[in-house]
């Protein structure tokens, strides 16, 4: 950024053993020092006198086109990790062009090995978190499942504790007696007072509490059935009219 500070740097770095205008062959910088400058060892009196070109792996990283730095130096500043080519020729003579090969190698977390360690670690976590994540959900559909299905197991229990099958049996039975006896009235009577009954039971088989009003009506259609068969008297108080708005756990 300073040429003044470039200039000490450079005398203090300059290799004794070597002479100016060689280079070293095979020359190969670390990506951390991927600032080069090229100093050409000859009589150039201007700086568009020289032209450049520069290629890396093969492909064109910088079109030809004049130093657009100083007479003699070439500033090739923050050059990613790869194989160049610098390319040089005077404006006056396009036809001679001299090359020179150079190498940025990568740091270790740059390698392609690196990339493709690093790559595998994050699918294999990424895999893992969306495994993670799938096993959850289906822990907790399986979990969902078993509630569901003891839920159901409790219903059915409901149901079947409300639904007596020595009770349905004999419901059964009393009216077919009736219509042996053809007192058809008493059997459509008895039918729609059973068919009520069970029609209550299913739909509030599901609920909790229920108004005791609704389980009165569902006591006394029970107490009616039984009393066609039985042939006893029964009665129901309630002493108070606004008991009947509250609700009573369903038995």
């Amino acid at each position: 950024k300073n040429l003044n500070d470039f200039f000490q740097v450079l005398t203090r770095s300059w290799d004794k053993n070597s002479k100016p205008g060689i280079s070293p062959k095979n020359l190969k910088i670390s990506s951390s020092e991927n600032t080069i400058i090229f100093y050409l060892n000859a009589d150039v009196f201007k700086r568009e006198a020289i032209e450049y070109q520069l290629i890396k792996d093969d492909k064109i990283y910088r079109e030809w086109n004049a130093n657009d730095y100083d007479n003699n130096f070439i500033w090739l500043k923050d050059l990613s990790p790869g194989k160049y080519k610098l390319k040089l020729r005077y404006r006056a003579q396009r036809q001679n062009v001299s090359t020179y090969d150079f190498e940025i190698t990568p740091q270790w977390q740059q390698t392609t090995t690196f990339k493709i360690i690093a790559g595998s670690l994050i699918a294999a976590f990424v895999g893992f978190i969306v495994l993670l994540v799938r096993a959850q959900k289906q822990k907790q559909k399986i979990k969902e499942a078993q509630l569901n299905k003891e839920k159901l197991q409790v219903n059915l229990q409901s149901l079947r504790s409300q639904l007596n099958p020595h009770f349905i049996f004999n419901a059964l039975n009393s009216i077919q007696s009736l219509i042996n006896k053809k007192d058809t009235d008493a059997a459509n009577k008895y039918l729609t007072d059973f068919s009520n009954l069970l029609r209550q039971s299913l739909q509030y088989n599901d609920k909790t509490f229920i108004p005791l009003s609704i389980e009165k009506q569902m006591l006394e259609t029970y107490l009616q059935l039984e009393q066609l068969r039985f042939h006893f008297t029964y009665n129901i108080t309630i002493t108070e009219e606004n008991l009947l708005h509250k609700e009573v756990p369903v038995l």
